[in-house]
């Protein structure tokens, strides 16, 4: 008897549960965003903003749109405008689609990694990554042979974002925003519009391997709630490049797909919750555009959201490390959150590693030539 009431009371407390979380916190987080934006100063509504120059890929449901969405231009409007001051633009410019020149400049290879921050900004960490990974880049350009040598400089920059970033409640928003600019940016500077289909066959997609590179490496380095950045980025990128696609082939039915871009996003202890009632978003949402996805944890810091693996990126938990006993001195006022940063700039990116086999500018394709497959965790 006490079984079967143990067993009713858990069923009534799974389905008061699945109620909870389906209706009341989507009511809930509805009200948050819309007291947080009533809060707001007024001069984030003055300004209209400038047309989107690509239809957005944010998750937006009726309420958040309607609450957000002004907000949420305003930030990509302020963050296009901004584009001079983001050096990666200013590297090279890109030469018009229809002339000799941008035929070879589109069959180069060209390498970019871009790194959002956390709430708190670049700090030393982000510029150790960057250093380390500029380093091991142009260590691999320098080493390795055709097919898989860059034929340009490549390109690291981290990207700071905490001038758009708003509350706790609004900042996965502010930062998906954010990463959607910069990604049409990056459309804009780097990838063609049309290319001549009788100009060249680069490998396809479904031929990656060991010998495959692309034209255009792109890889989006997600740190903390940097990681809503990361992951919108990728997002506009996939769908921009998808769209390029069709209407190539529409043109001309009998080209090859020659728009060649592989995308590689690593988020390092990402928060995954966006506003109040979405927990489970980043699970749901984070490496589902992208060709490779990456995620680096460990399960015992204090940060609300970060300790669990992503369902569609292969996760590397790294709490248990020899290196973190052995080497690591946590600053002060830092806590193991910053600890999967650490270990991907020390232990992953640079060339003195000993992952440094695996290549920071390695082309990895989820389960082939020994990558991970997505929703894989690995211990080490």
């Amino acid at each position: 008897q006490k079984g079967s009431i143990y067993t009713s009371i858990q069923a009534s407390t799974s389905l008061f549960m699945t109620r909870f979380h389906s209706t009341l916190l989507p009511i809930l987080s509805n009200v948050f965003v819309s007291l947080h934006l009533l809060l707001c100063p007024w001069s984030l509504f003055t300004q209209a903003p400038s047309p989107a120059l690509f239809a957005t890929c944010l998750n937006l449901n009726p309420i958040e749109n309607l609450f957000l969405r002004h907000r949420l231009d305003r930030i990509q409007s302020q963050a296009r405008s901004n584009k001079g001051n983001y050096k990666f633009l200013q590297h090279k410019n890109r030469p018009n689609d229809d002339d000799e020149e941008s035929v070879n400049y589109h069959f180069q290879r060209h390498h970019l990694v871009l790194i959002f921050p956390g709430a708190g900004g670049p700090d030393s960490f982000t510029v150790e990554l960057e250093k380390n990974l500029m380093e091991s880049l142009q260590e691999e350009k320098s080493t390795t042979t055709p097919p898989l040598a860059v034929s340009t400089t490549p390109i690291v920059e981290t990207l700071d974002w905490i001038q758009f970033r708003g509350s706790i409640l609004s900042a996965a928003y502010d930062g998906e925003a954010f990463g959607e600019a910069i990604g049409e940016l990056i459309m804009q500077q780097y990838l063609p519009s049309s290319v001549s289909s009788n100009s060249g066959q680069p490998s396809q997609p479904q031929q990656q391997s060991e010998y495959y590179y692309p034209n255009y490496y792109i890889h989006l380095i997600g740190i903390s709630v940097g990681a809503f950045a990361a992951n919108a980025c990728c997002n506009i990128l996939h769908q921009q490049i998808q769209q390029k696609r069709q209407r190539q082939q529409q043109q001309d039915k009998s080209s090859q797909q020659i728009m060649n871009c592989y995308t590689r996003l690593t988020l390092l202890d990402p928060f995954t919750s966006r506003g109040i009632g979405g927990w489970g978003y980043g699970n749901a949402k984070f490496g589902a555009n992208a060709d490779y996805a990456e995620h680096y944890l460990n399960t015992d810091d204090p940060v609300p959201t970060t300790n669990e693996p992503l369902n569609l990126c292969a996760t590397w938990d790294v709490t248990h490390v020899p290196e973190r006993e052995t080497e690591f001195v946590l600053p002060e006022n830092e806590t193991m959150h910053c600890w999967p940063l650490v270990y991907f700039a020390r232990y992953v990116c640079c060339s003195r590693s000993r992952e440094s086999g695996a290549g920071v500018g390695r082309v990895l394709i989820h389960g082939k030539d020994g990558a991970p497959e997505r929703g894989s965790v690995i211990v080490l």
